[in-house]
């Protein structure tokens, strides 16, 4: 049985329509274009990520390079400090192999004297002998026990120098006799060598 209704003149009727199944009715994209849609949003995110760690891959590697330069130059920090160590303990070494030299044979110092002293002109200049408060007492009996003359010489007490260290001055040239003196001179040529 069939019954028709009728409707009142003022109420709004409107016909029924199927519901959209399957996704936003606003957005009706078939099967393929959401596929594509998806591809498209995927590729772009890779896209972006990639470039974002690329950009931190940049950040670390300099970070990196930074940190090996400082480690590079702490080690060249600590070659030369043990370097100058070295050249330290070489004195020091040195010094008392010295010390004991010549207390054992004192001639070995009136020896060293006598060449320098042939080695610095006398060109009627007064000269200075720089030398410890040991050797000068060591010297002066050598010379007076040998009769020997240091010409246009004074002898100068000089608490600067180790036992065995010598300067000769004279108002226009010095020899350096110093185990530090030796010693600097030898490591400045061998670092300059290694430089060449």
């Amino acid at each position: 049985m069939k019954k028709i209704v009728d409707a009142p003149d003022n109420a709004s009727i409107q016909n029924w329509k199927i519901p959209f199944v399957g996704g936003d009715e606003n957005n009706p994209h078939n099967p393929a274009e959401i596929e594509d849609i998806r591809n498209s949003a995927y590729q772009e995110g890779l896209q972006q990520g990639l470039q974002a760690a690329e950009e931190q891959v940049k950040q670390q590697f300099a970070q990196i390079t930074l940190l090996s330069q400082m480690l590079n130059q702490s080690l060249l920090r600590v070659d030369q400090e043990i370097e100058q160590e070295l050249l330290e303990l070489s004195i020091v070494l040195t010094q008392h192999c010295l010390r004991h030299e010549i207390t054992q044979n004192p001639d070995l110092m009136m020896n060293a004297i006598k060449e320098m002293m042939t080695a610095l002109p006398v060109m009627n200049r007064q000269r200075q002998l720089h030398v410890n408060a040991q050797d000068k007492q060591l010297l002066e009996q050598a010379l007076s026990s040998q009769s020997i003359k240091l010409d246009r010489c004074e002898l100068i007490d000089d608490d600067g120098l180790s036992q065995g260290e010598y300067r000769l001055r004279s108002d226009v040239e010095e020899i350096d006799a110093t185990v530090r003196g030796a010693l600097a001179s030898i490591a400045d040529r061998v670092l300059h060598a290694e430089k060449s």
